[in-house]
């Protein structure tokens, strides 16, 4: 006979949320110009399985901005820049991260994590739509790493499903990291299928 413990009865105890929860580097190219990157545009943008010809079903439920490093190659004809513009939010201040090379010759290179009490620094949902950071660049081809703690999307409340164009049924796609289809974005992702 098994004894109760606390009055808990016979049962094992109860699972906590089992939902997938995973740690990934996301990489992209980025073409030069600046965007203004949101919690539904992110999401978005990390992948998706086609559901119909003209939509996806996002992957990622919700996630948590670990760290952004970016790398500006050298431009023969300026100084590369690079910056990453946190968005202070509620709890937090403002704060840009920004670098620029010192010749013609010498790339440009940030690193930076979400400041303390910065919107980006809390767990993000598919309900929200924060603006968490701006990233600008004046190189095309800039590496863009943006390393995220990411949950998956559980079947009782999936985020909203993507719109695209031409996509294949049961299919993965990845997006920019601004959600949009890569011919369109500004970011390019690297090593993952895009396709459309």
């Amino acid at each position: 006979m098994v004894k109760s413990v606390n009055g808990g009865g016979n049962r094992p105890p109860q699972l906590g949320n089992i939902i997938p929860h995973f740690v990934k580097t996301y990489r992209y190219s980025m073409s030069s110009g600046s965007s203004t990157l949101t919690t539904t545009k992110i999401i978005h943008g990390l992948g998706g399985i086609a559901t119909a010809n003209v939509t996806l079903q996002p992957f990622v439920g919700s996630f948590k901005i670990i760290s952004i490093r970016i790398w500006a190659p050298s431009a023969s004809s300026a100084l590369a820049f690079c910056s990453v513009a946190w968005e202070g939010g509620l709890f937090g201040l403002n704060k840009t991260i920004e670098d620029a090379s010192i010749s013609v010759t010498t790339p440009a290179q940030v690193f930076t994590k979400p400041p303390t009490g910065s919107t980006a620094a809390f767990w993000q949902g598919f309900a929200t739509n924060n603006t968490l950071f701006t990233i600008t660049t004046n190189v095309p081809n800039t590496i863009v790493d943006v390393k995220m703690s990411c949950i998956l999307s559980d079947n009782s409340s999936p985020p909203s499903t993507i719109v695209v164009v031409g996509a294949t049924v049961g299919d993965v796609y990845f997006l920019g990291l601004d959600g949009l289809p890569v011919s369109t974005s500004l970011f390019v992702p690297l090593g993952v299928p895009t396709g459309i």
